[in-house]
């Protein structure tokens, strides 16, 4: 019944997703503690101070974001045709993804990064045969730099700016100047911020490159964590095989745009082993890479052929999912 659901065209679908969210908010507020943030960057710190540390806050910040971050996924899927036709697969993964550690519905950089990325992806993919693209482009600039601040290791994600520019749009030099004023304005308000105080950012900690680890990646505890990974990776590349087949016969609007998303996720994967080369205790890592498999899990789940058997996997991986969930609660 699931499958059905969500495979479906019905927008109100989505909102099947916002009392599971409320509920698993209100346990991760019975349950678990926020996570630390040593990886959060200056705009995080300033977030978490208005807040004040409240859990209250923090949770209602962070289901928040999950819920628009899972939208937003949603609809750049199916605006730009990821998938063959339209479906809510892509909601769904996003939201089990970031529901797997109760501790994820705090607000952490990691999430907060994930949403400044989806909504410059979203300006990013709308620069196609424009004539005027220049707020666009500072727009992406200045949200993916927001998420720098946010979460550091995702300065690489920037490159996707001229990346998309490269693939969209023919050469302008005037176009590919814009988007440094849009990376320049957040820098020059946290300058001025660092002037008045008198204080100094810290980036020691975030230039320390020990070298490589796979971070919580290592850290299941249970037999159901591996599972659902390594079921989840496995069809996440069978739906990677099926979007490079789409891309072959799509038209050329269609072939760049997903061109662009995949130069995303070969960014995102730089970032995140950027972040675990600093060997920095950040919960929620892994939450990089729901982006990716909100977009790939989903072309494997709306195959039509061999219909039963890819239904069956989609409620094996949707089980392992919600174990793996049952099983990091009751560890709290």
């Amino acid at each position: 019944m699931l499958h059905s659901v969500f495979s479906s065209n019905r927008p109100v679908v989505f909102t099947l997703l916002i009392p599971f969210a409320v509920v698993l908010a209100v346990l991760a507020g019975l349950y678990s503690a926020p996570p630390s943030h040593m990886m959060g960057g200056m705009l995080f710190k300033q977030l978490s101070y208005l807040m004040g540390g409240s859990k209250i806050f923090l949770l209602i910040a962070g289901t928040f974001v999950n819920l628009v971050s899972a939208f937003l996924i949603n609809k750049l899927s199916n605006d730009h045709e990821f998938t063959e036709r339209e479906n809510y697969f892509p909601s769904l993964v996003y939201f089990l993804f970031i529901s797997l550690n109760l501790s994820w519905y705090y607000l952490n950089p990691v999430i907060l990064g994930n949403l400044f990325i989806l909504l410059a992806l979203r300006r990013l993919l709308r620069i196609y045969r424009v004539q005027n693209v220049t707020a666009k482009l500072y727009d992406a600039g200045l949200l993916l730099t927001l998420g720098v601040l946010v979460f550091p290791p995702l300065v690489v994600t920037i490159l996707l700016i001229w990346m998309s520019l490269g693939q969209l749009r023919t050469f302008n030099l005037r176009e590919w100047v814009v988007p440094l004023f849009g990376i320049a304005t957040p820098l020059i308000y946290g300058a001025v911020y660092y002037w008045w105080f008198d204080a100094s950012p810290d980036y020691y900690r975030f230039t320390k490159f020990t070298g490589f680890s796979i971070g919580e990646l290592k850290d299941a505890n249970h037999l159901v964590d591996y599972a659902f990974m390594i079921l989840g990776f496995l069809f996440s590349l069978i739906g990677l095989s099926g979007f490079f087949k789409e891309m072959t016969i799509s038209t050329v609007h269609k072939k760049n745009t997903k061109a662009v998303f995949l130069w995303l996720c070969l960014l995102i994967a730089a970032a995140y082993l950027l972040a675990s080369g600093l060997r920095i205790d950040q919960a929620a890592t892994t939450v990089l890479w729901a982006i990716p498999c909100a977009i790939f899990l989903p072309v494997f789940f709306m195959v039509t052929k061999r219909k039963k058997a890819v239904s069956t996997a989609y409620y094996i991986w949707l089980i392992l999912g919600v174990l793996t969930l049952v099983l990091n609660s009751i560890s709290f």
